[in-house]
C-alpha cells in the first residue's frame, strides 16, 4: 500500500490494495469479492535491547528505534511500534529485565519479515529477535 497511511506494498496478496490519496481504499484482483482474500500473514517482532555480549543495554531506546525504523522502511514497509518492558529467565533462574521494542508488521511475506528480524538482530547486536506470527483478517474502515 502506498500513500499517506502505510508505506510498503501489497502486491504479493491475491490482488492489490490501492489508496487514492483521498481516504479511499480498493481491493482489486481475482478474489476482490471473496472474504478469504482479506487474510494475510502478520508478525509481531519483539526486540529486547540487551546486548548479546554484555547482557546489558548498550543502545538507548531512541537509538534502537531509529535503527529499526530505518531497516523496516528502507525495505519499503510500514510498521506499528510499541515500547515495552520485557523479561527473561537465565539458566540459573536469574530474572533479567530489558527494554523491548515491539513492531507489528503487515503486508509482507514471512521471508521478508524474517529478513527484517535478521538485519535488526545483527544491527543491534542481539542474541535473538522473537517473532510472533499468524494469519489475520484485515479491513480498512474509511467511513
Amino acid at each position: 500500500i502506498n500513500g499517506k497511511i502505510f508505506a510498503g506494498t501489497a502486491s504479493k496478496l491475491e490482488g492489490n490494495v490501492a489508496y487514492d490519496g483521498k481516504g479511499e481504499f480498493e481491493f482489486t484482483g481475482a478474489d476482490a469479492n471473496n472474504e478469504e482474500s482479506n487474510a494475510i500473514y502478520t508478525a509481531k517482532m519483539y526486540v529486547g535491547l540487551n546486548d548479546a555480549g554484555t547482557d546489558s543495554q548498550a543502545l538507548t531506546i531512541e537509538e534502537a528505534q531509529q535503527m529499526v525504523r530505518k531497516i523496516i522502511t528502507d525495505k519499503g514497509f510500514g510498521y506499528t511500534e510499541y515500547v515495552a518492558n520485557g523479561a527473561y529467565i537465565e539458566n540459573d533462574g536469574t530474572v533479567v529485565d530489558n527494554d523491548t521494542l515491539v513492531y507489528e508488521l503487515f503486508f509482507m511475506e514471512k521471508e521478508e519479515a524474517h529478513a527484517i528480524a535478521k538485519e535488526v538482530k545483527a544491527a543491534l547486536h542481539l542474541e535473538s529477535v522473537l517473532m510472533g506470527e499468524s494469519t489475520a483478517e484485515y479491513n480498512f474502515v474509511t467511513e
